[in-house]
């Protein structure tokens, strides 16, 4: 399948059509003032040595900033954007 240019402020607006899209096989590059930032893909195909490399750099992020970033700032910090 071909993938699809969308910007990101339509993928926010529209994210749980591009997930059902997405679990369908289409796949979407999300642009921000046109230039490609991000890429949506169905987890199928991305392989499990590329998942587990994330879940631990996830890990990581969230212990290491466990006690030095509140829910608050981080709802504020998502509002600006």
């Amino acid at each position: 399948m071909e993938q699809k240019a969308i910007s990101s402020f339509e993928a926010k607006t529209k994210l749980s059509s591009l997930l059902r899209e997405a679990e369908k096989g289409q796949e979407f590059v999300i642009t921000n003032h046109g230039k490609p930032i991000a890429k949506l893909v169905p987890l199928d195909s991305v392989s499990s040595t590329e998942w587990d490399l994330f879940l631990n750099f996830a890990k990581k992020i969230r212990n290491k900033n466990k006690e030095k970033v509140s829910i608050r700032s981080l709802i504020d910090d998502g509002r600006k954007y």
